[in-house]
């Protein structure tokens, strides 16, 4: 590998080795196995030796294309035409089954499930509601008692404001702890979106970035690919979800 030194030549990496343009050129004419491809010249090496009509690309392959473009054109060879890979989030029963069971899609399961856990613990309970009464009742009650000190004096005017503030953050510290409770009371909701999100979200990312093809045979027998693709629509510009 060379790194550009200026104008007139180029050295070895990491050496004091240099040789002005002409010597390097008569180099690499004469040993040309000696020298190899960078990351970006590496595809047009590649299509230039094995011309390529089309490359099936993931959607970085697809932006790194994009980006190397202008040196295909100022190589004159020709770029092969991009088309996008089929994407694809394939759903277990039981991951289905909890999705219906909460009214979720693949995507609610991405990331920190503290928030989507809250939720559903929380849903058919008067949590929420109670707390928010108890903040209206705090509202009004620190309306009614500055008013009352207004009137006995200006020096109290900053007293209910206080007041409201100090009630206000009683009541967030009494409803974090409740719904933290709460929470600990439905641990199984937990549990299952945990195990839903490793099946869809498998280190947090998209399934086909870690999950070896053979998981798929080893779990649904050898003909899972062909049901798979009777059952996946060719829309190469769309990520599909497919129950199997």
């Amino acid at each position: 590998p060379v790194d550009p030194l200026d104008d007139a030549g180029v050295t070895l990496r990491g050496t004091d080795v240099w040789w002005t343009d002409a010597e390097w050129g008569a180099r690499v004419a004469e040993h040309p196995e000696r020298v190899s491809p960078n990351v970006v010249l590496r595809p047009l090496v590649q299509d230039t030796l094995l011309p390529t009509v089309a490359y099936v690309a993931g959607p970085g392959e697809a932006a790194y294309y994009a980006q190397i473009a202008p040196v295909y054109a100022a190589f004159g060879v020709p770029m092969p035409a991009i088309v996008p890979r089929l994407s694809l989030t394939l759903v277990e029963p039981g991951v289905r089954k909890t999705l219906d069971r909460y009214g979720l899609g693949v995507p609610d399961l991405r990331g920190d499930l503290t928030p989507l856990w809250s939720r559903l613990a929380l849903a058919g309970t008067d949590i929420p509601a109670a707390f928010a009464d108890a903040r209206r009742d705090a509202d009004t009650l620190a309306a009614r008692l500055d008013a009352l000190a207004m009137g006995v004096g200006g020096s109290l005017a900053g007293a209910s404001g206080a007041m409201r503030t100090a009630i206000l953050h009683a009541i967030d510290r009494m409803e974090a702890k409740t719904v933290r409770v709460e929470r600990r009371r439905h641990d199984d909701i937990r549990a299952r979106l945990t195990r839903a999100r490793t099946a869809l979200w498998p280190g947090g990312t998209l399934q086909e970035r870690t999950l070896n093809p053979l998981q798929l045979v080893a779990l649904h027998g050898p003909d899972v690919f062909v049901r798979l693709i009777d059952a996946v629509p060719f829309e190469t510009d769309v990520h599909h979800v497919v129950d199997v």
